[in-house]
């Protein structure tokens, strides 16, 4: 995708196809059961998961783009960003409404592990809504810039991949499952509070960490 760059106002529309055509070859042509039943013997049936999701992740980056160039344009007047927020709501509640209808028509439901196409409509849709609720919060209340979240946006694939880290590191070290709602609040507050520290130290320190 980085080495087709596709024009961002389409890259949805393209996105949107991939997504038509993995959801077609899962139910028509035997991908889903490939994905869900087939033995393990090979480096591609090994794999086989992440390789057919690539399909649904790419999708939702493409549509990731689209939104993404609507949201980062600049927008002169409060007007322009109520009907950006509109659009994000309809959006969001179109995804509802087609991924209500692939669970309840035809029978297809939400697969993470497939990375179908009611799962990328329901990220689709929760993200969206989320967007719209944000600024629409903001268009009420004029916040002021949040210095977490400059700090954050500052080193962000750092703090991701300390979350990746720290969070597998938590799965090893206790059983999540079988946590009380006491631990599991106190677990997920020191997981915060420590990547939030991070982020606010090394912004204190002027320090940015590429990759």
């Amino acid at each position: 995708i980085a080495l087709v760059n596709p024009p961002a106002q389409y890259a949805a529309l393209i996105g949107a196809a991939i997504l038509v055509v993995y959801q077609i070859l899962l139910t028509k042509f035997g991908l889903q059961d490939y994905i869900l039943n087939a033995p393990r013997v090979d480096l591609i049936s090994a794999n086989k998961e992440g390789l057919g999701s690539l399909f649904g992740y790419t999708a939702i980056f493409l549509v990731g783009m689209t939104l993404g160039a609507v949201l980062f344009t600049r927008h002169a007047t409060i007007s322009r960003w109520r009907h950006v927020c509109l659009g994000f709501f309809a959006t969001s509640a179109c995804a509802w409404g087609v991924g209500f209808l692939c669970e309840g028509y035809l029978g297809i439901y939400v697969s993470r592990r497939m990375a179908n196409l009611p799962y990328v409509l329901l990220v689709v849709a929760y993200n969206t809504f989320l967007m719209g609720l944000f600024i629409s919060i903001s268009i009420v209340t004029r916040p002021v810039p949040s210095h977490l979240l400059a700090a954050i946006n500052r080193n962000q694939l750092l703090i991701f991949l300390l979350g990746n880290v720290s969070t597998g590191i938590i799965n090893l070290s206790m059983r999540t499952l079988y946590a009380s709602d006491m631990q599991a609040f106190v677990v997920l507050t020191l997981y915060l509070l420590a990547l939030s520290l991070t982020a606010v130290i090394l912004e204190r320190k002027d320090i940015t960490i590429k990759f």
